[in-house]
């Protein structure tokens, strides 16, 4: 009697598991907070965030893995590409992909703030960023502020 109550037990753990596994395969990518020390180092490096919360993060290296939470679960995406200027002025526009085995992001940057010439204290550049997270063919897009810098 204990071991059948035990096989339903399993059984109904396992069928509880797959059907919620097979549900945020079928909703929209979720995206949330990253921890400080926990989840990501901080440091020098760019994060994508709302208020104190940040949402993503990469080392300040130039093909840095971009660090999420992304449908609960840390992640640490390739970097594939990007089409960013070597000397960005405030306005300019450029996209940085980052992916692995199942997610893809592109972030779009909107250069808001460059630090000037003659400010040598100055180690920060300011974004307006749309970050798309796609899982398949689901996709959700968000907004944030971002920053690259010290």
């Amino acid at each position: 009697m204990k071991s059948l109550l035990s096989a339903f037990v399993l059984f109904f753990l396992f069928t509880e598991f797959c059907q919620a596994e097979s549900f945020n395969d079928r909703s929209k990518p979720r995206i949330e907070k990253l921890s400080l020390g926990s989840d990501f180092e901080g440091g020098c490096g760019c994060s994508a965030y709302r208020g104190d919360d940040v949402f993503f993060f990469s080392g300040p290296e130039d093909r840095a893995q971009l660090i999420a939470k992304i449908d609960g679960r840390l992640r640490k995406l390739n970097f594939v590409s990007s089409t960013e200027d070597s000397s960005p002025a405030v306005g300019d526009r450029f996209t940085k992909i980052y992916k692995d085995s199942r997610y893809r992001v592109s972030l779009d940057h909107k250069t808001t703030f460059v630090c000037a010439p003659s400010d040598e204290g100055c180690e920060v550049t300011r974004y307006d960023l749309k970050v798309n997270v796609k899982r398949g063919r689901e996709s959700s897009r968000f907004s944030f502020k971002g920053d690259c810098g010290c």
